[in-house]
């Protein structure tokens, strides 16, 4: 069996160019100006319209008020130049006050989408800093062709349940939220959500189809009765085999018009149906957030500077890793009716811990949120705490324990086809024996036996 892994891709809008500390504070410009003259020539962020998002305030004390008026300015897409005081105690925690402003844009949720200019002409005089964002369309162009092709197999315990009304409103997020806040764009609408406002799109906006794609999603894959957990696996589920990796537009490289591509963005996704890591993010925050559950979407830059995005959701009171990304790769199954090409699930990703199943492979290790970051202790038991309906769990001992399971999950199923259920096995349990007792109880599929990862004693059962 060939897997093949899944690429990364975050749309590289900002690039942030890092100084030494070690180089001499020498003040770039002076001024005779008094700072009434100064202020004069800008315009500070408490000039701006009343919004339904708080407005930020005209000095900036931490460096977590840089970063929400950051994002506040690209939420509001305000194409000039802002202009903010930095408090003497704030301005006594960074050396150079342009690296702090793109520090705070590379760990931000929407403005790091835009060019940016720093102006702080009258920073080192009178604590003056302004940020003038080059706002502009993006999302407008739909994905190329695919060839990435195969069977999409289903993980276990996966339905279209449709259990909610098709007018049904009441999500979690719409009885208990921090206000109303008026959409009209993708990236409005998962920030707005994630933050826990209730976004209402403007008539005939993007938002407002996205948002009644986005609930007609969690209508067919999530019914009231479930556990947070539930309806995380259920999103979790749908992003990674519903919604395929957009191989060709992330090969294509057409840097730096890939604002345009909408798979890095929720059209992908709802539109599409096809997305990389960041369009996948994007809108695991905001499916999880109409469920209440609280998401956050992050973004890292691994060694060899591929760039990447996932999500630091909480389950049950604890905080962990998700990334869909890592839910789904392409396989290849050589059967005796010929080599099967599918599209196989995997939950390892699912609520894991810093480290991830896949080790040293890959760097888990955003700057952004590092408060949830830190609270983020071990991985969620998957195989551990998902049971059938007999009580019985994914860690076994035996062939048997697999086959009674796999039984069990046929007759909720009806049928496996086109179904895997990974296993946690132990020691005594080998491939070859589960290929050879799936063989004999079920000779109507192709069953692939096959271990998910190195050093980690997962298998997984896919029936073609």
């Amino acid at each position: 069996m060939k897997r093949r892994s899944v690429f990364f891709a975050v749309l590289p809008i900002v690039v942030l160019m890092l100084f030494s500390a070690c180089a001499s504070p020498e003040k770039p410009f002076s001024s005779d100006k008094s700072y009434e003259q100064a202020a004069a020539g800008y315009t500070f962020a408490d000039g701006l319209s009343e919004t339904d998002l708080p407005r930020p305030a005209r000095e900036i004390g931490s460096f977590s008020e840089l970063v929400y008026a950051a994002d506040y300015l690209a939420f509001y897409r305000i194409s000039e130049a802002v202009a903010f005081d930095v408090s003497e105690e704030y301005a006594k925690t960074f050396y150079n006050v342009y690296q702090e402003c793109m520090r705070a844009i590379g760990v931000s949720d929407l403005a790091a989408l835009y060019p940016v200019k720093v102006i702080d002409e009258d920073y080192y005089t009178h604590r003056i800093v302004a940020l003038d964002f080059q706002c502009r369309d993006f999302a407008d162009r739909p994905p190329r062709e695919t060839s990435v092709s195969g069977t999409v197999i289903k993980p276990f315990g996966y339905l279209y349940y449709r259990e909610r009304a098709d007018d049904f409103e009441d999500f979690p997020l719409a009885l208990k939220n921090r206000g109303e806040v008026t959409v009209e764009n993708s990236e409005q609408l998962w920030y707005a959500a994630g933050k826990g406002y209730l976004p209402v799109p403007a008539a005939g906006s993007t938002a407002q189809t996205l948002l009644a794609d986005a609930k007609e999603v969690l209508r067919t894959i999530v019914y009231d009765g479930m556990t947070d957990t539930e309806k995380l696996k259920a999103i979790y589920a749908f992003l990674s085999v519903d919604v395929l990796y957009d191989y060709e537009t992330y090969g294509a490289g057409d840097m730096p018009d890939s604002i345009r591509d909408q798979c890095f963005f929720l059209e992908g996704v709802f539109f599409n149906r096809r997305a990389v890591c960041d369009g996948k993010a994007k809108a695991y925050c905001l499916l999880a957030a109409l469920e209440g559950i609280p998401c956050v979407r992050v973004t890292d830059v691994d060694r060899d500077f591929s760039a990447h995005a996932y999500n630091y959701v909480m389950a049950e009171g604890k905080w962990y890793l998700f990334c869909t990304t890592n839910g789904a790769s392409v396989a290849e199954f050589e059967t005796d009716g010929g080599t099967i090409r599918a599209i196989v699930p995997d939950y390892g990703m699912f609520l894991t811990d810093l480290c991830t199943p896949f080790g040293e492979r890959w760097t888990y290790r955003s700057e952004m949120y590092p408060e949830i970051a830190a609270q983020i202790r071990e991985p969620y038991d998957y195989w551990g705490e998902t049971k059938t309906a007999d009580g019985k769990s994914l860690r076994i001992s035996s062939a048997k324990e697999a086959i009674d399971f796999s039984v069990a999950a046929e007759k909720i199923h009806g049928s496996l086809k086109n179904r895997q259920i990974e296993f946690w096995a132990e020691k005594t349990v080998t491939p070859e024996s589960l290929r050879e007792a799936f063989k004999d109880l079920f000779p109507q599929y192709a069953v692939q036996v096959w271990r998910m990862f190195d050093g980690l004693p997962v298998f997984a059962c896919t029936f073609l």
